[in-house]
Parts: C-alpha cells; sequence; structure tokens
C-alpha cells in the first residue's frame, strides 16, 4: 500500500468512529481537505518557471476589447519582447447577459523576437 492509504487506515484504526464522523459532519475535514489544496497549489510550478510566466503573461494579457490600463499593458507587452518572449493578446467572448458569462480567448501576438520560439508558426 502506498504511504497516503497507509496513513488513512492508521488515522481509521487510532481515532474513535465517533470522532471521524463527528470531523466530517461538522465541516471541519472538507475546510482541512481546502485548505491543503490551496497550500499545495503553489507546489505544481516549482520547477516550471516558464510556465509561471506564460501564466503571468497571459493574466496581464492585453485586451482587444479595451478592458484594462492600455498604458500599462503596452509596458508590459513592449518588457516581454524585449526580454525575447512573445506577448499574449486576450478576446473576449460574451455568451450571455450576465457579465460573468464569457471566455477569454488568449492568441499570441503577432510578432516575436526570439527565433525557434515554441509559440513559433509550424511552416
Amino acid at each position: 500500500l502506498s504511504i497516503p492509504d497507509q496513513l488513512t487506515r492508521y488515522l481509521g484504526a487510532l481515532l474513535p468512529l465517533e470522532w471521524q464522523h463527528e470531523f466530517r459532519d461538522s465541516g471541519n475535514f472538507r475546510a482541512l481537505a481546502d485548505n491543503l489544496v490551496k497550500l499545495s497549489c503553489p507546489m505544481v510550478g516549482v520547477g516550471h518557471w516558464q510556465e509561471i510566466r506564460d501564466f503571468i503573461e497571459l493574466s496581464t494579457a492585453r485586451d482587444d476589447d479595451g478592458i484594462g490600463d492600455k498604458k500599462e499593458q503596452q509596458q508590459q507587452r513592449q518588457q516581454s519582447i524585449q526580454r525575447g518572449r512573445r506577448g499574449w493578446r486576450r478576446r473576449r467572448i460574451t455568451y450571455g447577459d450576465h457579465k460573468m458569462q464569457h471566455i477569454d480567448l488568449f492568441l499570441p501576438s503577432s510578432k516575436t523576437s526570439k527565433k525557434g520560439s515554441k509559440y513559433s508558426k509550424v511552416p
């Protein structure tokens, strides 16, 4: 058995069944599980620095529909191009009447200063 399975069985044998049910029914188990997930999310990025930078660029991508601070977005895009990385462009597509009903479509900008980028067009 794996270590997490062994730990679960150990705790199940150690703690009285009434305590286990109370922990589950009170919502404390869910709160613990939710917080452990939140704490572990940053660990996903360890060793994947390029993906972290891409995520940040996507999060601050220039909007085609005029949302956001254009001057700041242009500066970020220029800095990205100077670092030899492709900037991103975001297009917001709405599909309903509510302001939360939209899809953000991210596309790489048309120009890049880095040859052989993983985002380059395939010939």
